[in-house]
């Protein structure tokens, strides 16, 4: 299957060198950031385009993949007929590619579970939803992604919503919890970089067990004590403090629940 990329970002760079090293041919990135664009096209050894009118018509799918709010506005700009067209975000319904302009063309998501940056070297492992408007269309889109993804699943827009929800739970928000560890560990003078062993013990446990089988710390002992020094301690983090007590009282609950 021959592809274009729309989109020189994150995603666009990181897909599209999954693609290539797995034989898919990318023949064109298009890409309203020239520099960019050019240098993902120069990667991937495909013609490049700032303009979305000159869009090479000789690919079997075209991959939108821009910012959630600009997805519409970009098919809008396609002038296409009986190719797919398939956008990566996962919260963003496969309708909201139907225009005009596309005629008796099919339409999906490929939607990459994973956090990805196109500044690493290392590529990393991506398991992907997709959808799309027919039978036939999810058949070849799971045929495709098989090539290149690591794990491919089938889920319609609402499942593909649930399941970006727990992704901000379990990437996002956790990350957020690192980000206010080092900000402890920074104005305290410690060393945050002492807490990266942990980090990884604790998802690398989720391998063998589900995370509520692995939970740890003094809400789940009941640790009253402790949780009081602890409070006491962040008076000099009020945002903290409250984020403590929230989360602190919702394992409690868990605990009580079981």
């Amino acid at each position: 299957m021959k592809v274009v990329i729309i989109g020189s970002g994150n995603v666009a760079t990181v897909l599209g060198k999954k693609m290539k090293r797995a034989g898919v041919e990318i023949l064109q990135v298009a890409a309203r950031n020239e520099k960019e664009g050019a240098s993902l096209a120069e990667k991937l050894e495909a013609s490049f385009t700032n303009n979305l009118l000159e869009v090479d018509r000789g690919g079997d799918l075209y991959l939108i993949a821009v910012p959630d709010t600009v997805i519409s506005a970009t098919a809008k700009l396609l002038r296409l007929e009986r190719k797919m067209i398939v956008h990566t975000a996962g919260s963003v319904l496969k309708n909201v590619l139907i225009n005009e302009g596309l005629i008796n063309c099919s339409l999906g998501v490929i939607y990459p579970l994973q956090s990805l940056k196109k500044q690493n070297d290392i590529i990393p492992a991506v398991p992907v939803l997709i959808d799309g408007d027919g039978d036939s269309t999810i058949q070849s889109l799971q045929k495709f992604s098989s090539i290149w993804a690591e794990e491919v699943a089938i889920a319609n827009d609402e499942q593909r919503l649930k399941m970006h929800l727990a992704a901000v739970f379990a990437n996002n928000f956790s990350n957020y919890m690192f980000t206010m560890a080092e900000r402890i560990c920074d104005k305290e003078q410690l060393n945050f970089s002492m807490l990266l062993p942990l980090i990884l013990e604790t998802t690398n446990r989720l391998q063998a067990f589900k995370p509520s089988e692995v939970q740890t710390g003094p809400a789940v002992r009941q640790d009253h004590q402790t949780i009081e020094k602890h409070l006491r301690l962040l008076n000099d983090y009020p945002s903290l403090k409250h984020l403590y007590k929230e989360i602190t009282s919702s394992i409690l609950e868990e605990q009580a629940a079981e």
